[in-house]
């Protein structure tokens, strides 16, 4: 009787190459990749989710990356012997090994990044999209400008307001910097407290913290002790919507009434426009809204849209959030002789006259707007360390009193309810730092100590704060790293056209001039879909897009450049994996069918 072989064990390479090449793998691999695609494109759409995430995001596609393309590398092998029908399945796991190659190569050699240009302007630079934090110091001779101290590239990719992680520097001095707040979206707001007992430095007006709410939405606002802020330079109450808030810290309900009422108004939607060469024109909105008006010196002024709640959203774009006259502003347009052309020009009211805001185009025009409504007086009385009384008087009604705690609300109409925040009697101004802006630029939190003693500041992005300690004084900047593109670009004309009756943008058009070393500057009109290449010295081309644009200057255009090396593999591998599909799909069949034997 034969002795069974004993079965042999695979080893250490069989067993790592069996679990590359099975099936399993590839599956779970393909759907942890759709699985993250789904999350990016569906779940991860905010901005701050998006900086919090791009980090590990990225890393982790990589990853599946390298296993798939290891996957499919070890089930081609596993195939062998090769013969003709298996031709197609070759091609076809070559080319997606070809086309996960050139990704690769894009990763390790590509660049990307963005710079904006007005015209007139030209740079052979591009900022990268990496935080640096460069730290410059006065030459001891005192003349010239700063020189170079210290860089630091900031690792801010996952930070996201309330991170306890630091990033610090030590200088040669034995001084440290230190980063520990990152806000995204940063803006400054004056704001009040009470003055400590002994500070010398009070504001004599008592004033109130008021928060106006309408669903989600809350607006908040500092209102001033009425009684004492009388006279053409005092500023105006807090208004919102129909409702017009003031503060009264020692006044009776009827004197706080009669003042109110008693408040000049505006005339009924019209735009004031003043020129030199005329007294003032009166224009109402509500008739030539879309019509032209003829302006002394052969100018013409229209009214393009009316927006009776304007709001700038995350994109610099004005639009109106409700039919509610909350922030009502206009748009107009302007044109003239000699091509003059002024467009998107915004006229608000942010203030209640006397103080109507104006707007000045060119020298040869001021704008004002004028909006009529029979406001409600709002009055606020303080009646205790952490009490109020709200007084509501509509127009020809008597009040109605509500005795309230701070932060509680009171209903003014079926929309909309006020609260008290704070009440201040002897208020101190400060500056706090919100996070809460959107379109707005991010910003770093730096803390520079040494000796006993400490100095900080809050530096946005693009901008440059000199602190000092201990005698000496550093100029730190926030900006990005920089790297060099192997040509320069300038930009001649930048145009923006829009869809017809909206301000929504329909074409953006940017006319350059491009200079290569060794050749002959030529012109080039870049469009949103019609980018510009130009060749690099060494393989593939540099790629600048159309990006976008600064609504306040629109002479700026923002363009992004990228530099793809592994495009023409890519594109290789796509027609190997499609040749690889056709041959399995229709060419293996017809082979398979004329090779087979007949019968005897």
């Amino acid at each position: 009787m034969s002795e069974v072989a004993p079965v042999r064990k695979p080893d250490i390479f069989e067993r790592v190459f069996d679990f590359f090449a099975s099936v399993k793998l590839g599956v779970c691999v393909m759907l942890t990749c759709a699985l993250l695609f789904a999350l990016s494109t569906v779940v991860w759409h905010e901005p701050e989710v998006i900086v919090k995430h791009v980090a590990w995001v990225k890393t982790a596609f990589e990853v599946i990356l390298v296993f798939l393309t290891l996957n499919l590398f070890a089930v081609t092998l596993s195939r062998y012997p090769w013969n003709r029908f298996k031709i197609g399945m070759l091609t076809t796991h070559a080319g997606l090994i070809v086309t996960f190659t050139g990704a690769f190569i894009t990763t390790v050699r590509g660049r990307d990044g963005t710079f904006t240009l007005a015209e007139g302007e030209q740079t052979d630079r591009y900022f990268t999209g990496k935080d640096l934090l460069s730290i410059k110091s006065i030459p001891p001779s005192g003349h010239g400008g700063a020189v170079p101290y210290k860089e630091i590239q900031l690792p801010l990719v996952g930070w996201t307001r309330g991170t306890d992680r630091d990033i610090k520097l030590e200088l040669m001095d034995g001084s440290v910097v230190r980063i520990d707040r990152y806000y995204t979206k940063f803006r400054m707001e004056k704001a009040w407290r009470e003055a400590k007992p002994g500070h010398a430095s009070v504001n004599p007006i008592p004033v109130a913290r008021v928060s106006v709410a309408r669903g989600g939405h809350a607006e908040k606002g500092w209102v001033y002790d009425e009684s004492l802020m009388q006279g053409p330079d005092a500023p105006p109450p807090f208004r919102f919507a129909s409702f017009i808030v003031a503060y009264h810290r020692e006044m009776d309900e009827a004197a706080a009434k009669n003042l109110m009422l008693a408040r000049p108004e505006p005339r009924c939607g019209t735009l004031v426009v003043r020129t030199p060469a005329g007294g003032p024109k009166r224009i109402d909105v509500k008739d030539y809204l879309g019509k032209p008006s003829e302006l002394p010196g052969g100018y013409t002024l229209e009214l393009q849209q009316y927006m009776p709640d304007m709001v700038v959203g995350p994109d610099n774009k004005a639009t109106s959030r409700s039919d509610r006259p909350i922030h009502p502003a206009i748009r107009i347009r302007v044109t003239g002789p000699g091509g003059f052309d002024a467009s998107e020009v915004l006229v608000h009211l942010e203030q209640t006259p006397p103080q109507a805001p104006h707007i000045n185009l060119d020298d040869r025009f001021q704008f004002s707007y004028e909006f009529d409504e029979r406001f409600t007086a709002v009055s606020i009385f303080r009646t205790g360390e952490a009490t109020a009384a709200v007084l509501v008087s509509p127009p020809g009604a008597d009040g109605r009193r509500t005795d309230v705690r701070l932060n509680q609300a009171v209903p003014l109409d079926d929309e909309l309810a006020i609260a008290v925040a704070g009440l201040f009697d002897r208020p101190v101004e400060e500056e706090i730092a919100c996070d809460d802006a959107p379109g707005r630029s991010p910003a770093i939190h730096v803390i520079w100590s040494g000796g006993g003693n400490q100095t900080e500041a809050w530096i946005p992005f693009n901008s440059t704060r000199e602190m000092s300690l201990n005698e000496t004084t550093f100029y730190f900047n926030y900006t990005q790293t920089q790297a060099a593109l192997p040509f320069v670009l300038g930009l001649s004309d930048f145009r923006v056209r829009n869809y017809e009756g909206s301000d929504k943008p329909a074409s953006l058009e940017s006319l350059v001039r491009v200079r290569e070393e060794g050749k002959p500057e030529y012109g080039r009109l870049i469009r949103m879909n019609a980018p510009l290449e130009v060749p690099d010295k060494s393989w593939g081309s540099w790629k600048v897009v159309q990006h976008s644009y600064y609504r306040e200057s629109q002479a700026s255009s923002t363009f992004n450049v990228s530099y793809d090396p592994g495009r023409p593999v890519v594109y290789t591998g796509f027609i190997a994996v499609c040749a690889g599909i056709f041959f399995m799909f229709w060419i293996k069949p017809l082979v398979r069918k004329y090779t087979e034997k007949a019968p005897l």
